[in-house]
């Protein structure tokens, strides 16, 4: 029938009362789902799913190892001729000569195998390497075919275990041959998984070296300069050189041939190569507008037109920070004077007036151009408005003590005489006890209103003994 049925095992509560039962049957009691409808589901839904993951698997396996496969290969002189000469020197039996063999890498498997064989041989380097940083050697070529570098080794070995056993990765190519070479004695291996060469078979890998064509070796670092070079032109430039033509031009301007170019000691090699040098650092440079005008010598080099680009670039760029400077410049100008504007409100009676008058200072300005120019000038704005605002107040406390001290100086003096005009009369008359002073004008505080009121008991007091 289809119905989800749970089993709860009561039995163990036996003891207690049925009113109790309620909580173990919700919660305590044990429980086993018989049959579930969702359970299913979800049982085929993970199956499903993890269908779907291995054929994606499969699919993303049979692609890498078509490209495992794939006998297509790139060609490096430099590599080629390392190849032949390490076979020359009796390293055959070390090296895959069969250009149809499956690889991880773009080039065929003498010529990578010889470059491992010529870095362990090579005193330059650390004398112990391991896979991982011979790997990162070919890298730097970009020999290794880009699907299979990275490959993480569950990955690699479940392609070899379930589809294709001769499979390997870029990192398993190279360690495979690192320990092929151990295994044949050529190498030897620590207790780190580093490999190294003995002294015989470094010594014949350095005859190797020095067997190499000067001229080969040069002409590939002029092609590799011209390259860098060539990689920082500006997409859809057409017409790059002719190495061959361009490298007869430069022999030619040097006064040489390209035999003794690349392979003379005189000095004229290193100074193509530093001129070439001068003008990727001057693109580099140019391009972060850190140089603004391109080298004397192009090696006659078509970079006419990407100079000139990275010139009308440097100067819209800064035609543009000094409009943005400028416009800066400006808000924050705006921004002072509105602080300052402000901050005038209620302090002074007109502050558009206050801002436009020139100062006493003899600045020569404006409150407005003095808070514009600077925020020193702002400050000093600033502190002109506090001053003022504290002599407001100061003037306003003290009318306040004033007219307090004269309402009471009046009403004293309205209470011992009689009438609102001898009161008037006492209050704006001079008294020489008050230095000329009419009450009126002398009475400001509390002490001046002591005073006051001392004449005005002295004078009622003489008034008194006279009647």
């Amino acid at each position: 029938m289809d119905v989800d049925v749970l089993e709860i095992d009561v039995s163990t509560y036996r003891a207690h009362a049925l009113d109790d039962l309620d909580e173990v049957i919700l919660d305590l009691a044990p429980r086993v789902v018989i049959q579930s409808a969702a359970l299913r589901a979800m049982a085929i839904r993970i199956a499903d799913e993890r269908a779907a993951r291995e054929e994606t698997r499969q699919t993303d396996a049979r692609r890498r190892i078509e490209i495992y496969r794939d006998s297509q290969m790139q060609h490096s002189p430099r590599a080629a001729e390392l190849a032949d000469q390490m076979i020359a020197l009796g390293f055959a039996d070390h090296i895959d000569l069969d250009a149809m063999k499956p690889s991880a890498f773009r080039v065929p498997r003498r010529q990578w195998q010889a470059a491992i064989l010529y870095r362990l041989g090579m005193t330059v380097y650390p004398d112990k390497v391991g896979a991982v940083a011979m790997l990162d050697r070919l890298r730097e070529r970009k020999w290794p075919k880009p699907e299979l570098d990275f490959m993480s080794s569950e990955d690699t070995n479940w392609i070899a275990k379930h589809i294709a056993p001769d499979f390997k990765s870029a990192y398993e190519e190279t360690a495979s041959y690192l320990r092929r070479l151990h295994k044949e004695g050529l190498v030897h291996e620590d207790m780190g998984g580093r490999f190294y060469m003995n002294q015989t078979g470094r010594d014949a890998i350095s005859r190797a070296a020095a067997e190499r064509s000067r001229s080969t070796v040069r002409r590939q670092d002029l092609e590799d300069a011209l390259e860098e070079i060539r990689e920082l032109v500006e997409p859809g430039d057409d017409g790059w050189v002719d190495v061959d033509v361009w490298l007869e031009d430069r022999a030619n301007d040097l006064g040489t041939t390209v035999a003794s170019l690349l392979q003379q000691d005189d000095g004229r090699f290193d100074h193509l190569m530093g001129v070439l040098q001068t003008i990727r650092t001057s693109i580099l440079r140019m391009q972060r507008f850190k140089q603004d005008e391109p080298p004397e010598d192009l090696a006659g080099l078509p970079l006419d037109g990407l100079f000139l680009t990275l010139q009308i670039a440097r100067f819209d760029a800064q035609e543009r920070a000094e409009k943005e400077r400028h416009d800066r410049v400006r808000r924050e100008a705006e921004d002072r004077v509105s602080k300052a504007l402000k901050a005038a409100n209620g302090v002074v009676g007109d502050p558009a007036t206050w801002l436009n008058t020139v100062r006493t200072d003899n600045s020569g300005k404006t409150n407005r151009e003095l808070a514009a120019d600077s925020a020193v000038g702002l400050g000093t704005i600033l502190a002109d408005i506090a001053n003022i605002r504290a002599q407001r107040v100061e003037e306003q406390r003290s009318e306040s003590l004033r007219t307090t001290a004269l309402d009471k100086l009046r009403a004293e003096v309205a209470r011992v005489m009689p009438g609102q005009d001898h009161v008037n009369l006492w209050i704006r008359q001079s008294r020489h006890q008050l230095g000329g002073a009419r009450p009126q004008d002398f009475c400001i505080d509390d002490n001046t209103l002591a005073r006051c009121l001392d004449l005005l008991n002295e004078e009622q007091a003489t008034n008194k003994r006279r009647r």
